[in-house]
C-alpha cells in the first residue's frame, strides 16, 4: 500500500487545504529524506525507494 499519515494534533491553526511538505523545502523550514528515515527508525534510501509512482509530485527549482 502507499498510504502515509501525519499526525498534526500538537500543530496549531492547521486546517484542511494546508500543504503539508513531508520531504523538502517550505521557506526557510526543511526535511530531508534522511532526517525522516532516523525519525522512522530506517535509512534515508529505505524512504526514497519506498515512494511508488502514485503519489503527484512537485519540483520546485529555483
Amino acid at each position: 500500500m502507499d498510504v502515509a499519515f501525519a499526525d498534526v494534533t500538537d500543530i496549531p491553526d492547521v486546517k484542511i487545504g494546508d500543504t503539508a511538505v513531508l520531504i523538502g523545502k517550505d521557506g526557510d523550514d526543511e526535511i530531508t529524506s534522511m532526517e525522516l528515515g532516523e525519525r522512522g527508525g530506517t535509512s534515508n534510501g529505505h524512504v526514497c525507494c519506498s515512494i511508488t509512482s502514485r503519489p503527484l509530485r512537485r519540483y520546485v527549482t529555483d
